[in-house]
This record gives C-alpha cells, sequence and structure tokens, in this order.
C-alpha cells in the first residue's frame, strides 16, 4: 500500500517556473487517476541555479507501508512538452506499482552484483526482469560463478493458487543467488 507520494519537478537555465509546475500538475492527474485519489502528493518545485544550461525534470517517488521507496522519473527536452514529461513520470511509477515487488526498474540490475558477492543465500521480490537485469545475472554468473535461479511467483496472497498469468500485465519474479568462492584466484 502506497502511504506517501513526493513529487520534485525542477526547471533550469532560461527556463520559466511554469515549466516546471505544468510537470508537476500532469503527474497529479495522472496519479490521482492510476495510483491513489486520497494521498495528496508532497510537491516541491525547484529552480536549479548551479545549472551549466536550460533544462528540467521531474522525479516522483512513493513510499509503501513497508518502507519501499519506488520511482519514476522523466527528463524535459525541447521537442517535449512539459505535460508529457510529467505524464511519463507519473506512468512509469504507476507500471513498476503495479508490476509489484520491492525495487524499481532502475535498481534491480544494480543489485545483481551485490548478490553475487554476498556470503550465502540472496533472495530478492521484483517486477518483471528487465533486460539489464538478465544480462546483469549473465554477467555474474560468467564472471563470478554464481547461480541465479529465477521464480514466478503468483501473484495472489495464496501461495497454492493458480492463477493465469495472461490475465496479468506483468509477473512477479523472484531470483536468488547462492555463491560459490573460488577456491583460490
Amino acid at each position: 500500500d502506497i502511504c506517501e507520494l513526493y513529487i520534485r519537478s525542477h526547471h533550469a537555465g532560461k527556463l520559466p517556473k511554469y515549466v516546471a509546475i505544468d510537470m508537476a500538475k500532469a503527474a497529479q492527474s495522472i496519479l490521482r487517476e492510476k495510483v491513489s485519489s486520497s494521498i495528496i502528493p508532497k510537491v516541491d518545485i525547484v529552480k536549479e541555479t548551479n545549472a551549466h544550461g536550460s533544462g528540467s525534470g521531474i522525479i516522483i517517488v512513493a513510499k509503501t507501508s513497508t518502507g519501499c521507496l519506488l520511482a519514476g522519473s522523466a527528463l524535459g527536452s525541447p521537442k517535449k512538452r512539459a505535460k508529457e514529461v510529467g505524464k511519463e513520470a507519473a506512468l512509469e511509477l504507476a507500471s513498476t506499482l503495479q508490476d509489484g515487488g520491492c525495487v524499481d526498474e532502475w535498481l534491480q540490475d544494480q543489485l545483481i552484483l551485490f548478490m553475487a558477492l554476498a556470503d550465502g543465500t540472496s533472495e530478492l521480490l521484483t517486477g518483471s526482469l528487465t533486460l539489464h537485469t538478465k544480462t546483469a545475472i549473465w554477467v555474474a554468473e560468467e564472471l563470478c560463478g554464481a547461480q541465479f535461479t529465477i521464480t514466478e511467483v503468483p501473484s495472489s496472497s495464496d501461495p497454492g493458487e493458480k492463477k493465469n498469468t495472461e490475465q496479468y500485465n506483468c509477473l512477479w519474479k523472484r531470483w536468488s543467488c547462492q555463491w560459490k568462492a573460488f577456491d583460490s584466484l
């Protein structure tokens, strides 16, 4: 369950403040529709003063009741309207929340190395595996001798209940790694 939402929308250089405001408003609209209409996000509109040019961006962070922080973000560009940038970030967060898991797509591949080097078995619940994550697993297995097992986890709270996974946009994944140390280096 989501208990907090935070939006940081920023503009820099010659871009006016309304660019960041428009991104935040568009994001809030999507969040009300797709994530929660009852949670009012904390919004910071920030003028980046140390920038070496003009630009804009937005990050939206959702905090769950278990303490997980999941995010969606987007960068502005001259060819993208500010409202589209805000919408893109909000939809990315909504997709991550729908996917499930305790890490978003930007963190899952970065944790593979730590899992491969840790003693014992590491386990992580995530949403659909990204290509970066699959590549990181392959590299860790090839270079470190780690062994990863990827297991689909039912989306229901009853692990014995069979679900037709075609009805769901994303599958929950769980992987574990058993590190096997080299005898000699």
